[in-house]
């Protein structure tokens, strides 16, 4: 969920790199995973996030149909907090113990 958060946090920028090199949508797998290890994170498996059980298709990735599959609700979150959240997960002020109490519904 975390890694999810980090390309709807980069989705523009994503979008915009992914256009720069190619424009007609179709994207080599490996160039797409370059992107998001440069603009979210090179510590996530962002292959095994996308394709857990079968290999990346070999004609390329609609990189507009991946970025727009990709969806986090925030409830109760605007713009502004939501990026500080993601920030302070990635400088890893909020440990997983803290990420749990604010996702989980069921603590108080």
């Amino acid at each position: 969920q975390d890694a999810l958060a980090l390309i709807c946090f980069h989705r523009q920028e994503i979008l915009q790199r992914c256009v720069s090199i190619a424009p007609g949508g179709l994207m080599d797998f490996q160039a797409f995973l370059t992107i998001l290890q440069e603009l979210c994170s090179s510590r996530v498996p962002w292959q095994r996030i996308f394709f857990q059980k079968r290999s990346p298709p070999v004609e390329g990735v609609d990189y507009r149909q991946l970025l727009e599959a990709v969806k986090v609700e925030w409830l109760q979150l605007n713009t502004a907090e939501v990026g500080r959240l993601v920030r302070a997960m990635l400088e890893a002020e909020i440990q997983l113990s803290g990420l749990q109490a604010i996702f989980d519904s069921s603590q108080d």
